[in-house]
């Protein structure tokens, strides 16, 4: 272990410069590889909120067919397999004289932590 410090340090008892220029480039690689996760994992979290609005969006559309044309609503709970993500779709609907007031919540687990996207639309049925 001593001859390996004797390694480390020039005459001068110092560190010898190419183990601090090695020591450099092993922190900044750290400082890279660690940056690059959490950029993956934002990215990650980015793409399972636009799934999520767009499934919202369209559920929204599902809901107002369905009104426009009397059809028969399903306002139950669903759950929606995207690959390897799962949502759980939550709607309702409040009606009001010949206002129609559509709501759509997606909830869905990502790192253990629940996340929610809420889609609104308001309908006037002629």
């Amino acid at each position: 272990m001593k001859n390996l410090l004797l390694q480390l340090k020039d005459n001068n008892g110092f560190v010898a410069m190419d183990m601090l220029i090695v020591m450099a480039i092993v922190m900044a690689s750290a400082v890279v590889w660690s940056s690059a996760s959490l950029l993956m994992s934002a990215q990650q979290q980015n793409s399972y909120r636009t799934a999520a609005i767009f499934l919202a969006q369209g559920e929204l559309n599902k809901l107002e067919y369905a009104i426009e044309n009397n059809a028969i609503l399903n306002l139950e709970a669903e759950n929606v397999d995207c690959g390897e993500q799962q949502f759980i779709l939550q709607k309702e609907v409040i009606e009001q004289d010949e206002q129609f007031l559509l709501k759509v919540k997606v909830v869905w687990y990502y790192e253990d932590n629940l996340q929610q996207e809420q889609q609104e639309r308001i309908i006037v049925k002629k």
